[in-house]
């Protein structure tokens, strides 16, 4: 039974040869059908973001965005938009349409790419874009700097209309879609008979239809998942019939991304080339390794006639395989003779795990595979990168009590959770994982750790993902619409009233031995008796004490990553989402010491009473609390009054940014509730940009003064973004840059000014006299203003070069000008070498110059130019062959050596050309 019954000689590989079913049937990814996808995406505002979207589209040669709804003005305004490869490079385009319009150079011009921004009246408008040949687009990459011109949505296409061009407009299932998977080639579907599977019962099928009636079967069910497999009544063939517009979606759950590939490497793993791993934490699944089984499964499934492990009657489909089914037929009979685990087969050896992966055996294999390689896209891993610890791939099945070991906490599981880098709760669409004790330990385990934890579903033919670290290129805002796309409502039914101690296991002695850690009793984990009372409900109190605390933790990390989502979802609240308050449950977790929430960015649910809220679940045991409210328009200052935050804390991170109702008069008092502990800092109060690029409201001085005076003496990590007046000196910089702490426990310092139009470079010279020595870090930007002059710099690099010993990583970036010459003045530093070449190039033109008016009496205009590493900052060309520095410096140390400089971009300092 099951794989070993192969036709092929076992010489060709330990799992016997695997058909490249894809190739076989002639499969492709796309067929003739033309299929189009969409992806939409929710912008904020503003937005400088890179937006994934290879997860929804298909590669093309054509691309189409659709840009819908303003934020705040009557014009959508564009500065700049890129495509990227899966590499992260930029790809060329050319941009073919309009608004509709066929781009012909005369009445209808291209809009990108511009030498500026495109500005275009009116809440909707479409382009697309022509790449040349089909080609794969990973990434789209737009920046829109102007709040109130920032579109709401992108409809992203991967076509250039809509509507294909003729095609077959008939809706839902037909006899022509499907997917043959295995059966005598070219079989027609319509003279066939297939078996109607009845649910999850052990009853093999109810019923035994035609090819046509059974499209009409699925007409009336429409399966959730666009497509479902159907045996043909002999069970030697298999057909997957799809739903217009899914096919792409019922190949990629079948086949994956790189259907060939998983090929090879499954028929390239031979007995010789199997390993030995002796370190069980080390044996983590490849996710190349883990398509490799999904393409073994889909070869041999229907054809080597695969039966359920439960009754050993039922035949099964390729994705009903699950991973009791697996180690049944293929895991153990597999790995009995060398007694090693299923990981061990393979050739690639010791892997330490990425991912340590909790789930339930019971889930589809096909479905499991999906999650992980969704996970790994998402988080930017290639199939080579990605690394899952599975416990039935890890663990050598016949020899479990040497890998297992008999205390949970000490078990392989524990110590390949220490290795991974976070772990991953896989989620079966039933959800019956949150029943099992396994998985309700470690999961109580990483959350008590504070360690990352990601939460996947395959659900409806889609991975839903809750992440628990920023995605690579996801803005806070992305985050919260993806995650609201997640099932919640099952979700909640199921964690939030999760029961550790009632979950169940396989074997009852390991439920045995997780109730004794649990609750401390380590000296005799085998004993029964804490089972006993809890089946006779005769628990004690001190027993209970630990299970409502662990119960209370699971609980509450759903209910807080539920939380935001709440505030979007319609006829949901905080307190009365799907039935459960969250705030309460998260209140009566007692264990948490963090409190993030973070993807609040742009939501108009959220207000002062929602912010009072979120800041009074801090408790005496929180150290760490973050919240992220930028362009929540519908706050007011009423909240900053009301804050009040306990000196218990120690990390605080609030980004208020873009608040158009925070006066400074409100950001007086908010200096005064700063928690006086605190290791780490980081505050955003920038005013809201309008469209004329102006910031409000006003920001001035006093409020860093006040800030300065409120500054925790035992800080580590401090960041500052705000904006001032156009009318202010600068003068509170200099006074929160002299009132940093001065004990060595400083290591990072970022100051970020949005707008100051009445900026000078002596403030900067003037604030780096006071920075302390202990600092590693600094990144100071500033924008607005008159250029960072090169004597101010001078004086302001030197400072810091003389002052700061331990200093590992430096960025500057001012952008002065505003714009008013037709571009913007840059100034950039992006590493201390830089620096320290730039000053010492300073001090070389200084010299020569002093040296020839000493010598002279007169300046001395060198005919030779120095070299370009000499050179200081370059400014943006103001258009008359000139720099713009020369410009904006007439009468200073570089305006005497002018005449002898017109490079642009020198020693690593950039020229940027920006319009205005």
């Amino acid at each position: 039974m099951g794989i070993l019954k192969t036709k092929t000689p076992p010489a060709c590989g330990v799992f016997g040869h695997i058909e490249d079913v894809a190739r076989k049937f002639q499969i492709t990814r796309l067929g003739n059908e033309n299929e189009i996808h969409t992806k939409v995406i929710d912008v904020p505002s503003p937005c400088t973001s890179t937006f994934r979207i290879d997860d929804v589209l298909e590669p093309s040669q054509y691309l189409r965005i659709e840009f819908e709804g303003i934020h705040s003005s009557y014009y959508i305004g564009i500065n700049q938009i890129k495509f990227l490869d899966k590499h992260g490079n930029e790809l060329q385009y050319k941009n073919i349409m309009v608004d509709g319009k066929v781009v012909d150079g005369e009445d209808v011009k291209e809009a990108f790419p511009t030498h500026g921004w495109w500005a275009v009246v009116g809440d909707y408008h479409s382009v697309a874009f022509d790449f040349g040949t089909v080609t794969h687009v990973k990434e789209i990459y737009m920046m829109c700097t102007n709040s109130a011109a920032t579109p709401k949505l992108l409809k992203i296409t991967d076509a250039k209309e809509l509507e294909p061009a003729g095609g077959d407009a008939e809706a839902g299932y037909s006899i022509e879609r499907v997917l043959q998977l295995a059966g005598k080639a070219g079989a027609d579907p319509s003279k066939m008979k297939f078996l109607i599977k009845k649910g999850d019962s052990d009853d093999a099928h109810d019923s035994i239809v035609t090819g046509k009636n059974l499209v009409k079967y699925l007409n009336t069910k429409m399966p959730d998942n666009g497509y479902e497999g159907f045996l043909s009544k002999d069970s030697k063939s298999y057909f997957v019939f799809y739903c217009k517009g899914c096919r792409t979606r019922a190949y990629n759950y079948f086949f994956g991304y790189d259907a060939s590939d998983a090929v090879a490497l499954a028929n390239k793993t031979t007995v010789e080339s199997g390993t030995t791993i002796d370190d069980v934490a080390k044996r983590a699944m490849t996710l190349e390794e883990l398509q490799a089984i999904r393409a073994i499964i889909v070869s041999h499934c229907v054809d080597n006639k695969w039966k359920s492990s439960r009754d050993k009657k039922v035949p099964l489909r390729p994705e009903d395989v699950n991973l009791y089914d697996l180690n049944s037929i293929l895991i153990k009979p597999l790995t009995k003779e060398r007694n090693c685990s299923f990981k061990e087969l393979f050739a690639s050896g010791e892997s330490v795990p990425t991912y340590y992966v909790s789930h339930w055996w019971g889930e589809n294999v096909l479905d499991f595979v999906k999650c992980c390689e969704m996970h790994a896209i998402y988080n930017g891993l290639q199939p080579n990168e990605a690394k899952y610890w599975v416990c039935a791939h890890a663990n050598r099945q016949h020899d479990l009590g040497t890998d297992l070991g008999t205390d949970p906490s000490k078990s392989s599981f524990s110590e390949a959770m220490k290795l991974a880098e976070g772990v991953l709760l896989v989620c079966d669409p039933k959800l019956v994982v949150t029943t099992r004790i396994w998985v309700d330990y470690e999961l109580f385990r990483t959350i008590k750790a504070n360690d990352m934890l990601d939460i996947v579903i395959f659900r409806n033919g889609a991975v839903h993902l809750m992440a628990g670290k920023d995605l690579p290129g996801e803005a806070p805002y992305q985050k919260n619409r993806r995650e609201s796309r997640f099932p919640f409502k099952e979700i909640c039914e199921k964690f939030l009233k999760v029961q550790l101690e009632l979950g169940e296991s396989s074997m009852e002695i390991d439920k045995i031995r997780i109730l004794n850690v649990m609750i401390g009793n380590k000296d005799n984990l085998d004993c029964s008796k804490v089972l006993d009372r809890i089946k006779s409900s005769t628990l004690q109190d001190t027993d209970a004490h630990h299970f409502t605390r662990s119960n209370g933790s699971l609980r509450a990390e759903m209910a807080h990553r539920a939380l935001s989502v709440a505030l979007i979802q319609k006829d949901q609240s905080m307190d009365n989402f799907y039935g459960f308050n969250l705030l309460d449950i998260i209140a009566n977790d007692f264990e948490r010491t963090s409190l993030v929430f973070d993807d609040l960015v742009g939501l108009e649910s959220v207000n002062d009473d929602v912010f009072k809220v979120l800041v009074g679940l801090i408790h005496e045991n929180i150290k760490n609390f973050e919240i992220n409210v930028t362009g929540c328009t519908n706050l007011t200052e009423k909240y900053i009054y009301e804050m009040e935050l306990p000196d218990t804390l120690e990390h605080l991170d609030m980004k208020l940014g873009y608040a158009r109702n925070i006066t400074n008069k409100a950001l007086l008092h908010l200096a005064t509730v700063i928690p006086q502990n605190l290791k780490t800092l980081n505050l955003d109060v920038s005013g809201f940009k309008e469209g004329d690029g102006h910031y409000i409201p006003t920001r001035f001085s006093d409020h860093l003064e006040a800030f300065a005076k409120r500054m925790p003496p035992a800080l580590e990590e401090f960041r500052f973004v705000t904006n001032l007046d156009s009318t202010d000196d600068g003068a509170g910089l200099v006074a929160l840059v002299k009132s940093l702490p001065r004990g060595g426990c400083l290591k990072k310092f970022s100051l970020v000014i949005e707008e100051w139009e009445s900026f000078k470079g002596k403030v900067f010279a003037q604030m780096s006299a006071h920075l302390p020595p202990s600092l590693e870090e600094i990144e100071i930007i500033e924008y607005s203003g008159e250029y960072f002059n090169d004597e101010d710099f001078s004086l302001f690099g030197s400072n810091i070069l003389r002052n700061l010993p331990n200093l590992q990583t430096m960025k500057l970036h001012t952008r002065g000008d505003a714009g008013a010459n037709g571009c913007y003045q840059i100034r950039e530093v992006h590493t201390i070498a830089q620096l320290k070449s730039q000053i010492q190039q300073f001090h070389h033109i200084t010299t020569d110059n002093n040296n020839g008016h000493d010598q002279k009496g007169s300046n001395n205009n060198n005919n030779t130019s120095p070299a370009c590493d000499a050179t200081s900052a370059s400014s943006g060309s103001s258009g008359d062959g000139s720099t713009g520095q020369q410009q904006a410096n007439n009468g200073s140390m570089w305006s005497r050596f002018k005449n002898n400089f017109s490079l642009s971009t020198c020693g690593g300092i950039t020229t940027t050309e920006i319009c205005a």
